[in-house]
């Protein structure tokens, strides 16, 4: 690069906003996998649901990992974050299933995999897919 590039470079703002890797779609998204994980750091143990989400209007399938419960290691540490996970799984719950429980239980009729929520994609901020704005869809048994 000359010192002229440097020079105008220096005196521009880049403003990236607008920029997302993540293309915004709302489509109906099938769970095709859930899981239960158990999670250990020097942070704190916790169990997390590991839900997977398919569309063939979304080019990639899109895991989102939700606590379910969290226990830090240092107790004096907030854990209201996982209260809004737990509220996420709520409304994904509310869409799948019709209620505010779900199972991972294949035998059990509130089982999750296999039904159909409509969501919308956003970026995590970590510039990979995750899903909001789940609704239900009819016919989802």
């Amino acid at each position: 690069m000359t010192d002229e590039m440097l020079q105008g470079a220096e005196e521009t703002d880049f403003d990236f906003a607008g920029s997302s890797a993540v293309e915004v779609v709302t489509a109906q998204f099938t769970i095709t996998d859930a899981e239960q994980e158990t999670t250990e750091s020097a942070n704190g143990t916790g169990t997390r649901h590991a839900l997977t989400f398919e569309s063939p209007d979304f080019p990639y399938p899109i895991i989102v990992r939700l606590f379910v419960s969290y226990t830090p290691s240092d107790s004096s540490k907030s854990t209201d974050w996982v209260n809004r996970q737990r509220g996420t799984l709520k409304n994904i719950a509310k869409a799948a299933v019709g209620g505010t429980a779900y199972a991972l239980n294949p035998q059990s009729p509130k089982y999750i995999v296999g039904r159909v929520v409509q969501a919308t994609t956003r970026d995590g901020g970590d510039r990979f897919a995750t899903l909001s704005k789940f609704k239900a869809v009819r016919d989802n048994s």
